[in-house]
Formats: C-alpha cells, structure tokens, sequence
C-alpha cells in the first residue's frame, strides 16, 4: 500500500473483490490493489505467485495507467476504468490474470475524484477533465457530451481547482444531478440536474452555509431509505425532499423564463 515519504493514495474503490487505490502524487499514473477478499494484504511478492495477491501497475503486465489517473470508476466486474487527466483508459480483467489495459477516449479524460455516476441501463455519466458533462457505454459506446443549451459555456467554465465535482443518479427523479463542492465554503454553490426524460437541464443554487462537501445515495428497503444525501460544509447531513416548503429554515427562491411569445399585435414579450 502506498504511504512512502507522507504521499498517500487519495481515490480508492472497491472492484472484483480488491481494494483499488490511486491518486498518490509522487507516483501520478500507478494503481494499487489489495489481494482478493482481503483488504489489509498488499504484499506484492509472496513467496507463492497466485492470481488472488496484491498487485500495482508497476509490477504487473497491464502496466502503469499511461495517463495522471484523476479517478477511479468501477464500472463491472470485468471493467475498471481509469479517468485520467487528458485521456480514459479500461482494465479489462482482473490483472494478475491477463487483464490489459485500453485506451477508450482521448477526446477527454476526467476530473478528480467521483466526477461520476451509472444510470440502470448501464449508461456512465461524467465531467469532463475540459468541462462539461458526458454519458458513454464502456465497451460500447464512446463519450458523447450532453448538451445542455444555455448552461454549455457554464458548465464548461467550471473552475476544477476550486471546485469537486459530485454526481449521483436518482431513480425517482429519473435523472443527473451534478454537484458543484467548492474547496472552501461559498454563499452560493451551484448544482445541476438532468432530467432524461424531457433532455433538459436546471440550475440549483443552494443557501449560504450549505455548500455541499460531500455526496452519496443511501439504498433502503423503506421509500424514505432511498435518497440523496448532502454532507455540508456546515456540518450538517441533508437529503433532498419533493414536498418540504423551505431549505432547512431558509426561503426557496424559485423563477422561470417564459418566452418569447406573441400576443397578437403587441410582439413578443418575455415573462419572468
């Protein structure tokens, strides 16, 4: 496991049984992965080579990932993807046993951390390391950017130094929701939802003190065990709600452009 010189591994997943580490910045491009079944074994060279050991891409013949890995995506249980700074790479197979190593974009790569989410019908959406938001079918299906009409250049603008980007797909709403977590807390981070069923985007702008810093789906067997929950930057745990009147105490603000449209002789007006 990497913890050489204080540079430790800051993306981790869990694949094929593995505990999959990256993001060390003295070793940009290298992964790193437990034995089978067992998290706390990384030894890389046991006295007998068996398929279920530990394994990095130094030591193995897949190889380092050819590209600074930015995040780490457990798409299946034969595909690991590597979102890399520039470029996407797929591990097909497990690599102690002929798993190789793909290039599937080179249009784009990823931004850092969990930049991404899996829709039921296997559909990956993700951010782009350029901006913007793709969806693509690994094995498949190569990145196709979703646009989103008005929000393209604002959605490309986004600035990935300040910011993370978190997303999660919500079965009930049948669409993306993309959160903006900025680095330090804001008055007024942004999200975005995409909703599939209509192709159209809305913007989300939440309260002062609530920038979120953290996202992840809770899956229960309860309908109120099944949400979105927000960790703030505040230190409270939100979930999103459909009914609720008002953000944790604080008035939602809602508007809609309406237009143009013709009344008549008058022309075209714009209602807000």
């Amino acid at each position: 496991m990497p913890t050489d010189s204080g540079h430790y591994a800051k993306l981790i997943a869990n694949w094929r049984g593995r505990i999959v580490l990256s993001g060390v910045k003295s070793d940009p491009t290298n992964w790193y992965m437990s034995a089978y079944g067992n998290p706390l074994d990384w030894d890389y060279f046991p006295s007998v080579t068996v398929e279920t050991q530990a394994v990095a891409g130094n030591n193995s013949s897949a190889g380092r990932n050819p590209d600074i890995i930015n995040s780490i995506v457990p798409y299946s249980d034969d595909l690991l993807l590597f979102g890399g700074d520039k470029t996407i790479w797929q591990m097909t197979g497990d690599p102690m046993s002929g798993g190789r190593l793909d290039k599937v974009s080179g249009g784009t790569g990823m931004a850092w951390g969990r930049p991404w989410a899996i829709a039921p019908n296997g559909s990956l959406f993700f951010f782009g390391s350029r901006g913007g938001v793709f969806s693509m079918v690994p094995s498949d299906q190569g990145p196709q950017q979703l646009g989103a009409g008005s929000l393209d250049y604002e959605l490309a603008n986004i600035d990935l130094y300040e910011n993370q980007i978190f997303m999660e797909w919500s079965n009930r709403e049948q669409g993306l929701y993309v959160f903006v977590c900025p680095n330090s807390p804001v008055d007024s981070p942004s999200s975005y939802f995409w909703d599939s069923r209509s192709n159209a985007w809305w913007k989300d702008t939440f309260p002062q003190g609530m920038a979120p810093s953290f996202v992840t789906t809770i899956d229960g067997d309860r309908p109120d065990d099944r949400e979105i929950l927000i960790g703030a930057c505040n230190g409270g745990v939100y979930s999103l709600s459909e009914s609720t009147g008002d953000d944790d105490g604080t008035e939602i603000s809602s508007h809609a452009f309406i237009g143009p449209i013709t009344t008549g002789t008058e022309g075209l007006v714009a209602i807000d």
